[in-house]
Formats: C-alpha cells, structure tokens, sequence
C-alpha cells in the first residue's frame, strides 16, 4: 500500500510540470498565476492529514474538474455539435451530478475530445462567429464557460502543488489509506487537464477576448460562473 501512495505522490507533483514555461507564457496573466500557485510552499511536517484536509482536496479536485468538463463540453458542443445539443445537455447533465473522482474519470475522453476541438487553429474563429450571431444567453453562456476554463487553468495549479504533502499525510493516515483509490483517480484527473491546458495554452488568452471575459483573479476565491438556461 505505501508503494502504491508513494507512486500516486510522485505523479501528482509532476502535474505542475506537464505544462512547460513555453507554454505557461502563452497564457498571459494566467501563466503568471499558474506560476505563482506551483511556487507556493508546501509543508509537510510529518504529520498524518485529517479527515477534512482529505476531503477538502478531493472535493476541489471533483469540483475543479467538473466545472472544465462542463466548459470545454460547452464550447466545444457551440462550434462543433451544434445539432447535438440535446445530448450535450445529458452528458453535461451526467457530469453535474457525479460526486466521486472515479467516477468523473469516467468522462475524461469527452474531455480529451473536446480539448482536441478547443486547440484547433479556427477554433476560435469559428467561436467568435458563434459568439456574435448568439443572443444574450448564448452569449452569456459562451463567456461563463471561457471563463470557468480559465479558472480550472488557475485552481488546478494549485491543487497539484497541495498534492505531493497531501499524499504523503495521507500514507500516514490508517483511515485514509483505504481510500487510496479516490487519490488516485483525482491525480490522473489533475494529469489529464495539466495536458490538455499545455496544449490550449496558445488559444486561451484568444477564447477570453471572444468573450470579452477576464482572467480571475484568484483561484481560491473566484468561483465559477452558472450558465443555467443554455440548453
């Protein structure tokens, strides 16, 4: 079992590192705070984490990814589904209500989809035609998804520095290491968006001009922006 932790520490610090500094200075502002929340000090004083800390991570980490599935489904579902919008709503709807990292693991290919679609050289083109014959709610919708994007960008960053001393607390815990599972799944949840954040890093900073949207402020305390009515 404390093989099993030390693997999942190891692969959820080297989350930070997948997208490169390249990369990171493509994203503007947001390369700065990504930047910044990778640098902040973890500490690990040899402690087991409680039961709170525990499920403080992994429901940020849910609710984090949650929130970029829903946006990346979104805008990739305007620009490229635009007949599908019934079964946008259902996997949307899907999303909404899992509650368990493995479960949302379940719907990491429809990301990966989606973020192959958002990387494209017109995707943003075509986004901005989207963006200036919609009406108020699509348009609406369109810069609440850019914008909670931008912010899984942000809050990951920082949930994957939290992880190395995260994991470590909790090999050191009897209670949490039975659930070593979840810790897991939540490490390869913050994998894949690290990857595909990399490899959108030249097109975000064009999908907040599209919606006229800014970059958050904070990654603690913006919260993500209801788009409820799209669909």
């Amino acid at each position: 079992m404390m093989m099993m932790m030390n693997r999942i520490g190891l692969t959820m610090a080297a989350i930070v590192l997948v997208v490169p500094a390249t990369a990171l200075a493509q994203f503007g502002g947001l390369g700065k705070m990504v930047k910044g929340a990778a640098g902040l000090s973890s500490s690990d004083d040899g402690a087991p984490i409680s039961m709170d800390d525990a499920d403080a991570f992994l429901t940020g980490t849910v609710q984090s990814t949650k929130n970029v599935m829903i946006a990346a489904a979104l805008l990739a579902g305007v620009v490229t589904e635009k007949d599908k919008a019934v079964s946008r709503k259902m996997q949307i709807e899907a999303i909404e209500k899992v509650q368990d990292p493995k479960e949302l693991g379940a719907h990491t290919a429809l990301l990966d989809s989606d973020i192959n679609d958002i990387k494209q050289s017109d995707f943003t083109d075509k986004l901005q035609a989207e963006y200036n014959a919609g009406n108020s709610a699509k348009k609406a919708a369109i810069s609440a998804a850019v914008f909670n994007l931008a912010l899984g960008v942000v809050r990951n960053a920082k949930l994957a520095e939290q992880a190395p001393s995260m994991i470590s607390g909790v090999s050191r815990n009897p209670e949490l290491v039975r659930r070593a599972g979840q810790f897991k799944a939540a490490g390869s949840l913050l994998g894949t968006q690290a990857k595909g954040f990399a490899s959108i890093a030249s097109v975000m900073p064009k999908l907040l001009a599209v919606a006229k949207v800014k970059a958050p402020d904070a990654a603690s305390t913006s919260k993500a922006v209801p788009f409820e009515g799209f669909f």
